[in-house]
């Protein structure tokens, strides 16, 4: 059994002496931009292989959780890879921490969640399911996006590739439990799905703090029994529904929804908000089985109705299952789906223990009419040394265009928020991509909230003037001393002054390379929860921090090493509705490596033991550092 000493032991191997990596490149002639459906062309390559285990079950849920560990619990070895910087996303990132009438908690998961009579805190909820792959042995990754699938001879499902700041990794495995909420991993495997008709689309988002508020998409208003109380503060939470046209389900059509939302309600008494919608999508996976309605309890249900009819070796444990679209949304909510899960789980891990593992696997190959608008550069380097189980085979591909710009921003901190906000208001057509779901970075969701030292004049006095404006001045939490400024307010001076002047806002979407040619970049290459794609642009900022870009793109750099054995210090802090500003420092941490972040997120809940939350950012102050220019726009 790995206990929590052990996964952080483990984690830790190798870290002073992790290596960034090298860069991958196709030499190809630039052709025309494609106006519509375009791929890039992508060379073939190696991808670095990180673990062999039996299952590898995709997403961050309670019940991709609950899954995992009931498998673990029957024998399987089982790896979960999470996209977000901690699990329970239905629960916490959607804030569905509300018990509905008749929902039973029959599973010892469950009951540890939600078992009090008070609303379970979001570090209860967190540590919890952490605890729970701890405890039973399940290897996991946090902040890791599924971007394609390892399959063997026969085009069956043989593992999977993952996106994180470190690059690009494999994992291969027997089987695969995709608990992403749109059956992302399946569809890399082309699973047949019912067609989407554009149409009407609801979704759940809620804000905690202000008071109820109206908009014509509004078409359910659903406030909490209880209110929010922290320490001695109380506050009104409410779960709105909202329903909106889509023309199509593209994530960039998903994120113009949730901006709207967003900007509907607002307002300067909200102190904390939804991370994600929460929405069952009009699509499904057609599986073997389909289920129009309960028949009895969750047990009536086959495991069929999880299983693709189109390929095999993976099960669906999420809305997009073979359910109709009412049994999804009640099913699929965190008690009942926790049951669901560990039901699964012990089907799966039978299955999965009559199967063998496939060593000839490779990257599964996207056919597609491809123009070489560029060389697509990354990392592709082993996350440890001692870890390192070989290389898979990546052979030369597609990757759908997602957009074409003018101006890209990769990071939404100040700078980039900031650098994303001066372009829209020239006039050029500027996307701003976030990995998180909120602007400003350790300046806001890091609560580093309080200046230091430096110059306060030209844009940042005006920043600061539009951040205090956000509310009347003798609004309560409108702070009493310069320089400090509620961190809440400033994310969303930063979001709407963006929107205001043009700009486009994507929020859970991370850098994982470059698309460059002759020594200029021409775009980058993203991963988001629908997996990994190319933004075309005339002009690249890379705010990531780390050069995370350029160096994909080929710059040199130079990071803590022999040179520089100087360290700075890391911490990783508290969180609670209103709060601004808990620095702190009692860690080292390279951001750009996910297993040393994954080991900072777990020794942080057991640091902060108690408290209400946890930043989702480290709150770093080393960084890579770039030492030679291309010449290249970025």
């Amino acid at each position: 059994m790995l206990t929590r000493r052990d996964f952080l032991k483990v984690t830790a191997i190798g870290g002073a002496f992790a290596s960034i990596g090298s860069m991958n490149e196709a030499k190809a002639a630039v052709k025309p931009v494609l106006p519509d459906e375009a791929f890039a062309y992508e060379s073939g390559r190696k991808i670095p292989l990180i673990a062999e285990t039996d299952l590898v079950v995709v997403g961050g849920s309670a019940r991709a959780v609950a899954a995992a560990v009931a498998a673990a619990k029957s024998g399987c070895r089982v790896f979960l890879v999470c996209d977000l910087p901690y699990l329970g996303e239905e629960i916490c990132a959607s804030h569905l921490y509300e018990r509905e009438k008749g929902e039973e908690l029959r599973t010892a998961l469950s009951r540890r969640i939600f078992q009090s009579a008070s609303i379970p805190t979001p570090m209860t909820v967190k540590k919890v399911l952490e605890d729970a792959l701890i405890d039973n042995g399940v290897k996991f990754l946090y902040s890791s996006y599924a971007t394609n699938v390892l399959v063997d001879q026969a085009g069956e499902a043989a593992g999977v590739v993952i996106a994180n700041r470190s690059g690009r990794e494999a994992i291969r495995c027997k089987a695969i439990i995709d608990a992403t909420h749109e059956a992302t991993v399946a569809g890399f495997l082309d699973a047949e799905r019912t067609p989407f008709k554009p149409g009407e689309q609801d979704f759940d988002f809620t804000v905690v703090g202000n008071a109820p508020k109206q908009a014509k998409e509004i078409i359910g208003t659903h406030p909490w029994k209880k209110e929010l109380q922290v320490g001695s503060a109380r506050y009104p939470v409410t779960r709105y529904t909202f329903r909106f046209p889509m023309r199509d389900n593209s994530y960039a059509a998903l994120q113009e929804v949730e901006q709207r939302i967003r900007t509907s309600l607002w307002d300067a008494d909200q102190v904390d908000s939804s991370d994600r919608l929460w929405y069952i999508p009009r699509q499904n996976i057609i599986c073997k089985a389909h289920c129009e309605a309960l028949g009895g309890s969750l047990r009536s249900l086959p495991l069929d109705a999880f299983a693709p009819k189109s390929v095999a070796r993976i099960w669906i444990l999420g809305p997009e299952a073979g359910l109709s679209r009412e049994l999804a949304a009640r099913v699929m909510r965190p008690v009942p789906a926790m049951w669901l899960g560990e039901l699964i789980g012990e089907q799966v891990a039978d299955v999965v223990g009559k199967l063998s593992l496939s060593r000839d696997a490779v990257v599964k190959k996207v056919v597609a009419q491809a123009s070489a608008y560029g060389t697509v550069g990354e990392h592709l380097q082993p996350l440890r040394p001692l870890l390192g189980r070989g290389w898979v085979d990546s052979p030369a591909s597609a990757l759908p265009v997602l957009g074409q710009y003018d101006v890209v921003v990769m990071g939404g901190g100040v700078a980039g928020a900031s650098a994303g906000i001066s372009a829209a208001r020239q006039g050029a057509k500027t996307l701003v991509l976030e990995y998180l779901h909120g602007l400003g970075g350790l300046g806001t969701l890091g609560m580093i909230g309080v200046y230091w030292d430096g110059f306060r004049g030209g844009y940042t006095a005006t920043l600061d003037k539009g951040v205090l404006a956000m509310a009347p001045s003798d609004h309560p939490r409108r702070p009493k001393e310069e320089g400090r400024f509620p961190a809440d307010w400033k994310m969303e001076w930063l979001r709407k002054e963006l929107l205001d002047v043009g700009g486009e806002l994507w929020f859970g979407a991370m850098g994982c390379g470059a698309l460059s040619e002759g020594g200029q970049v021409k775009g980058l290459v993203v991963a988001t929860p629908q997996g990994r794609g190319v933004v075309l642009s005339k002009i690249v900022i890379d705010s990531t921090g780390s050069a995370d870009i350029a160096i994909a793109a080929g710059a040199g750099y130079e990071y803590t090493g022999k040179n520089t054995i100087a360290v700075q210090g890391a911490g990783t802090g508290k969180w609670a509705p209103g709060d601004y500003y808990n620095n702190n420092d009692w860690l080292f941490v390279d951001d750009t490596d996910v297993l040393d972040v994954s080991r900072a997120f777990v020794q942080a809940k057991n640091k902060s033991a108690g408290q209400f939350d946890l930043v989702k950012i480290p709150q770093t102050r080393e960084r890579r550092r770039t030492i030679r220019f291309l010449s290249m726009t970025c």
